[in-house]
């Protein structure tokens, strides 16, 4: 069954936003300059088991960011250097 010409626009329309996001995202990553690309998926938390997982889950989303919190308020400093992986700085490029 063929699609409205309106249907077609929506979906043209999302592709170009899919497009336009996922270049957004290959240039964070490029500007970055990191030697290889990890995600938080493949975050290895048993080799520091004095992370808390829900603590780095929470920064991914980068609501700090959007109330404006510096990272330090959000994370004791003695933990800070421990949770900065390049996985979850990935997370928050492909946040925009």
């Amino acid at each position: 069954m063929p699609i409205s010409y309106t249907e077609f626009l929506a979906l043209l329309l999302q592709d170009e936003v899919a497009r336009r996001e996922q270049r957004k995202f290959d240039t964070l990553l490029r500007q970055a300059h990191f030697r290889s690309h990890k995600t938080l998926e493949d975050f290895a938390f048993d080799r520091l088991p004095g992370v808390n997982r829900a603590l780095v889950h929470d920064l991914e989303t980068g609501r700090y960011l959007h109330e404006r919190a510096p990272f330090s308020s959000s994370v004791p400093a003695e933990r800070a250097r421990a949770i900065w992986p390049k996985p979850w700085v990935t997370a928050l490029c492909a946040k925009g």
